[in-house]
């Protein structure tokens, strides 16, 4: 039997949020003069928008910037001060690029460089109209050589992360004599920014209501750090004097296992564990907890260990991302025994449909499943009042018993959407399935579920050959055709389809995705609602214009997720027009 006391979950999910960028934005602005906010802000945008630029060149070829194999990873870096040791072994949040030869993500910042730029621009607007002034600056930071004056690197190395409740951003640049320039000549003579000298750093510091905001700069590096005044003096050592921590992720080789794991540009990790610990030591609201409290909670939070994101590289034409859930290992492994692969999903996808949804799971496993964690639950439930919800999980049982046996029986479905006008349910064209252990009965389910006759009195057999079922025979305009081969019951709505007969005849697959979404938004934009009432009153006219034009810039979206020894991967492809 199950406990999550032990570390199990049913019923619920961590999630856990990071947003180091906005923090930086938010903690700035409680500054006494707003004018110095506006530094972060202008610099964040600057390497935000930079990032699409071309790729760096040294004697006329492409530089090797990347992670060295081997036991420890470690930057081969041009510029950054230091390497993957600055970062604690216990950061509850990493995000550091891995290779940055054809940049980050280039097709994300074709897509969000002009949101980016319009935001920015707007917030340098006062009543409707910008100075002289302002546009120049603006000028710099969105056109390639305004990027190179002042010093912005448009391929930077980077590394963001957390030293306790600190948040760092190490960025690489060109030139840090040019862009501490830039930010002074940005300042009005009131703002009160002036850079002071400590060790190899040129650097200013802002007060924030209950913290510091630390802006660093050496020749090829930008620092940015965010912290309480409180931990200042652990802090700021470790980022300007050069001090390093005791234990780095490089002593533990955790960016080195995950970048062969994931592998892409850039990666980013969250330890709930590490991120749980140190709010146990550090946050008032769960220092208060009861100690039964923190050890149920902090079991609950090691189901999921990390939650990771990793970015592959790109063209200008493709976003390539994934996103994994590490779960506990005896976790994983039960998962990978209640999911299977999506029936016919390959020949499915061939057809270029608009939208194809599919799922692969063996409804009778996952329910006894479910019933072994809500036992385990029911033996030893929480003690804990703040998870006293996962305790209800036993209310489930019942409802569980009412499920018809030949729902027990499914193992997975796909449906491929071919084409659809609005309003007209007479232009549906689609092809699907339904994989059971007993299609037969799955059959003469629907035939006596169904008030047609035309089903049922249907016959069919074992071998694929497809069956016409007259338009409106059925209560839709269109014919539609069944099949039934193995475990597969497929069916196809508009048009005879000719694989309908290969995919019930198809054999079962042992890979691919359990759960998938793959749209073409080009095909499915125009069913967006375009009423004005319903346009966001917080945004511009001149933002939601942009954003629109983005949106439209969207082709093909796919969404795949996979059940691995680790957790669950996720892949999301985007094309763009």
């Amino acid at each position: 039997m199950y406990r999550i006391a032990e570390g199990y979950s049913f019923g619920g999910s961590v999630t856990v949020h990071i947003d180091t960028t906005a923090i930086a934005i938010r903690q700035s602005q409680a500054m006494s003069d707003k004018r110095v906010a506006s530094f972060i802000f202008v610099l964040l945008a600057a390497w935000t928008i930079s990032c699409g630029g071309p790729s760096k060149t040294t004697n006329g070829g492409t530089e090797a910037n990347g992670v060295q194999s081997g036991a420890k990873a470690k930057r081969v870096r041009n510029g950054l001060s230091d390497d993957f040791r600055s970062i604690p072994a216990d950061s509850v949040f990493v995000f550091a690029s891995l290779d940055s030869r054809a940049g980050i993500i280039p097709a994300l910042v074709r897509f969000v460089k002009p949101i980016v730029a319009t935001a920015f621009k707007e917030r340098l607007t006062d009543s409707g109209k910008a100075d002289a002034r302002e546009m120049a600056i603006l000028a710099k930071l969105t056109t390639p050589e305004g990027l190179d004056q002042i010093g912005i690197d448009p391929r930077p190395n980077f590394a963001m992360y957390m030293i306790g409740r600190a948040g760092v951003l190490r960025v690489e640049i060109k030139d840090g004599a040019a862009l501490e320039k830039f930010i002074l000549d940005s300042a009005d003579d009131g703002a009160g920014v002036s850079f002071k000298k400590r060790g190899d750093w040129r650097y200013w510091q802002g007060e924030t209501d209950d913290g510091l905001v630390v802006v660093a700069i050496q020749n090829r590096e930008l620092l940015i750090g965010i912290m309480k005044s409180q931990d200042a003096g652990r802090v700021l050592p470790m980022l300007l004097d050069g001090v390093l921590p005791q234990r780095s992720i490089v002593d533990t080789g955790v960016l080195d296992t995950l970048s062969k794991r994931y592998p892409g540009q850039a990666l980013a990790y969250i330890d709930t564990v590490a991120l749980f610990d140190m709010m146990a030591k550090e946050d008032e609201s769960v220092r208060a907890m009861s100690p039964t409290c923190i050890t149920e909670i902090r079991s609950v939070v090691g189901i999921v260990p990390k939650l990771v994101f990793s970015f592959e590289q790109s063209s200008q034409d493709e976003y390539v991302f994934h996103t994994a859930v590490e779960l506990r290992k005896d976790i994983a492994r039960d998962l990978s025994n209640v999911v299977a692969p999506i029936p016919a999903y390959d020949i499915v996808t061939r057809s270029g449909s608009s939208m194809t949804l599919g799922l692969g799971l063996k409804v009778e496993k996952a329910i006894l499943w479910m019933q072994n964690v809500a036992t385990g639950i029911e033996q030893q439930p929480y003690q804990c009042e703040e998870l006293a919800d996962f305790n209800s999980v036993l209310s489930v049982l019942p409802k569980l018993s009412l499920i018809p046996p030949v729902v027990n029986e499914l193992t997975g479905f796909v449906i491929s959407l071919e084409h659809m006008e609005p309003d007209d349910p007479g232009s549906i064209i689609a092809v699907g399935a339904v994989q059971s252990w007993n299609p037969n009965a799955l059959l003469n389910f629907i035939k006596g579920s169904l008030p047609f006759p035309a089903i049922a009195n249907i016959e069919l057999s074992d071998d694929g050959a497809i069956v016409e079922i007259a338009a409106g025979e059925l209560g839709i305009p269109q014919q539609v055709y069944l099949a039934m081969g193995g475990r597969m019951l497929g069916f196809a709505v508009g048009q005879s389809d000719s694989d309908l007969s290969g995919i019930v005849t198809s054999p079962a697959s042992s890979h691919g995705p359990f759960l998938a979404i793959h749209y073409d938004y080009s095909q499915w934009s125009h069913l967006v609602d375009d009423d004005d009432d319903d346009d966001d009153d917080d945004m511009s006219p001149a933002m939601q214009a942009v954003v629109k034009k983005a949106l439209n810039s969207l082709g093909p979206v796919g969404f795949s997720v996979f059940a691995t020894k680790f957790g669950i991967h996720s892949k999301t492809t985007i094309e763009l027009k």
